[in-house]
């Protein structure tokens, strides 16, 4: 019947003859099917996913490499990084740095500190290139271009997830 598409085996090829797309979505139907039905059945009846095997044998896996690898697959291994550059920040700064001023973020080669007072936020902003040549030697933080630190925030009179505008507390006293 000339209404009814081509199944097409394998790939499918577009050609100057398929005028509309509706006619490459459908071979393009096709082939995917032909794909899904060639993977074996399980026990239950589903389709089983072929995994490539990366390991000779039956060795054992490590925990680590199992980790790596689905850091690896899943792209997790800026955060990682990040995350292990903000954990050791207190081996990079050194002790006296790091009990009054914290990493807090690491985004964008932007490395964000908190610092306890306004006297360690200006103390670490006078440090800051000489800081940011220690965080650049460590192996995590290669990509860091700039050091924002920031000073500590004024206590918040809000409380829970709504609030009503106005002055706050204020209103209350008369």
């Amino acid at each position: 019947m000339p209404d009814e598409p081509e199944e097409l085996e394998g790939d499918p090829i577009t050609s100057p003859t398929q005028s509309s797309g509706i006619d490459l979505a459908r071979s393009l139907l096709a082939a995917a099917k032909a794909k899904q039905n060639s993977a074996p059945l399980q026990k239950n009846g589903l389709r089983k996913q072929v995994r490539k095997r990366t390991r000779r044998g039956g060795d054992p896996t490590s925990l680590g490499e199992v980790i790596a690898s689905l850091a690896a697959e899943r792209g997790w291994e800026a955060d990682i990084s990040s995350s292990t550059l903000l954990a050791q920040w207190s081996e990079i700064a050194g002790a006296d740095l790091a009990a009054h001023v914290r990493a807090e973020t690491l985004r964008d080669g932007v490395l964000t500190l908190r610092a306890e007072t306004t006297a360690w936020a200006t103390q670490t902003r006078l440090l800051s290139t000489e800081l940011l040549k220690k965080v650049q030697n460590h192996p995590e933080g290669k990509s860091i271009t700039t050091i924002k630190v920031l000073a500590p925030t004024p206590p918040s009179w809000r409380k829970g997830e709504r609030h009503v505008k106005g002055r706050g507390p204020r209103d209350t006293y008369g």
